[in-house]
Parts: structure tokens; sequence; C-alpha cells
């Protein structure tokens, strides 16, 4: 019996070894995601003809938040979670009349994309407008800013960080789509 425990032993082993470098083989495999068929089935399978068209588009628009973090630059686009905004000025008023205000937002950063949630999608092609509504159960901004304002002949000017940080947010959007005739 002690002869065939270590060709037993030996046997064990060799089937252990080879499962795990089958099963890291396959773990690579599996990870590696082919960008073009993905992307070509996501996208690929809704037809406005059909009758679940809003639905499928619902559905893409939410399977597409997976690249919000990586992006895709096999077609140069840049990864939008955590998305990056340079410079934001909102002026409003006459410097000259009773009251103004300029506010600018630099090195604007926002996150929360890769978690939000597309809940309803609408495509009116006659309009040409999609409306959709989507979820974001948390959705944070933060950067530097400058206020400058000018009230009743009083003037206020602030500048430093600011953060913001929204919970159970929901937005509505409608855009107008434009196409060439």
């Amino acid at each position: 019996m002690s002869q065939q425990w270590p060709s037993n032993c030996a046997r064990l082993l060799a089937y252990l070894v080879a499962t795990t470098l089958f099963a890291t083989h396959l773990a690579n495999a599996s990870s590696q995601i082919d960008v073009d068929a993905d992307l070509k089935h996501m996208l690929g399978r809704c037809h406005r003809v059909d009758e679940d068209f809003n639905e499928c588009m619902r559905q893409v628009f939410n399977d597409l938040r997976a690249y919000f973090t990586t992006g895709v630059p096999d077609y140069n686009i840049k990864p939008f979670d955590p998305h990056h905004c340079g410079y934001v000025e909102l002026r409003r008023g006459a410097s000259q009349g009773l009251g103004s205000f300029r506010l600018i937002l630099r090195n604007v950063s926002e996150y929360g994309w890769a978690r939000s949630e597309v809940t309803k999608f609408h495509a009116d092609p006659e309009d040409h407008r999609i409306v959709y509504t989507q979820y974001f159960p948390d959705k944070s901004l933060e950067g530097e800013y400058e206020f400058a304002a000018k009230m009743l002949g009083t003037e206020m000017n602030r500048r430093g960080h600011w953060n913001l940080t929204l919970y159970d947010y929901r937005d509505p959007f409608k855009n107008q789509m434009n196409h060439a005739t």
C-alpha cells in the first residue's frame, strides 16, 4: 500500500495542476471581451419597426454602462465616469444694471454615471425627439468655483472648492434629434 500512495498522490497532483491550468486559461479567455462583437450585438438588436423598440433601447443604454468607466479606445471614446470638464461659465444681468453675477466652475469632476439606470425611454421619430428618464442612486460633482456678484451697488467675490452629492436623483431628459434633410 505504501508503494501505491506516491503514485496516487502524483496522479492527484497532476490532476489538480491540469485542472488549475485549464481553469486559469478559461478565466483569462472569458475575461477578454470582443468589444466590436459586443457593441454590434447591443446596438444591432433594436429595430425601429419593432413593437418593443423603446424597451430594447432602454436596455441598450443600460448595457452600455459597462463602458462608462473604461471607454472604447478602438473608437476613440474616452471614459465617461468620472466625467471631467475644465471650464463652465454662467453670467446673468448687466454689470451696469441693478444686479448681475458671474459663476465660473473649473476642473469639475462628475461621478455616478456607471451606476445610473435609464428607467424610461421613448423615441418619437416623427417629431425627431427622444425622451428618457435616468435614475442615479448617487451622483456627485466637485471642483473649484469663482463667484462675482453685484447687487444694488454692493459687490461680492468668493472663490474656493465646492462639492455636491445627490441621492436618489431622477433626471428627466428631453432631446430634439437633429437630422440632415
